[in-house]
């Protein structure tokens, strides 16, 4: 029976002394530990996905040596943000404040420049739709631009408001 692999998983995690738990290094949350290493290569994958893409396990053949090659593919994967990811809800929000205050079309998701644009900027963002842009993503901007706007207001007594219109014949066509 040859030597058992101990998994490059248990760089990122601290055994206790009774050996049944794991503590993340870089969160310090505690895992239960029964045997493998699944429930933390699942924390890694779902918290640290910059940390998870680096693991390398060793081949079944030789379990000393990991090829370039096998290394290479863990890094060329990227894994992409959960829906429900802070940090993806935090660049959705700053899309569409950009789509708003720069008047961007919602179809700016779809042209290729501004898609390799943020890919470059960070790899694992997927951009929303357009319709995800237009029907979600701003109704939740104008529920909340609504709510900040009507605390603004709500102890005003009195409000003027004005408007500058006018009209040009040389603006009508024929």
């Amino acid at each position: 029976m040859g030597k058992r692999k101990i998994s490059s998983v248990w760089s990122y995690y601290t055994r206790s002394a009774d050996k049944t738990l794991a503590k993340c290094k870089e969160c310090k949350k505690e895992y239960k530990t029964s045997g493998n290493t699944s429930n933390l290569q699942d924390h890694l994958k779902r918290m640290h996905p910059e940390i998870q893409n680096a693991i390398v396990e060793p081949s079944d053949d030789d379990p000393e040596r990991v090829s370039s090659h096998s290394i290479a593919k863990h890094f060329k994967k990227q894994n992409v943000y959960d829906r429900d990811s802070h940090h993806k809800n935090e660049i959705d929000k700053a899309l569409m404040l950009m789509v708003c205050k720069d008047f961007q079309p919602f179809s700016i998701v779809e042209d290729t420049g501004f898609k390799n644009f943020v890919k470059i900027l960070d790899p694992r963002y997927e951009l929303p739709s357009r319709t995800k842009l237009r029907d979600s993503l701003l109704s939740e901007n104008y529920k909340i631009c609504r709510n900040k706007l009507f605390a603004l207001i709500k102890n005003v007594c009195h409000v003027s408001l004005t408007c500058d219109l006018w009209s040009s014949r040389a603006n009508e066509y024929f």
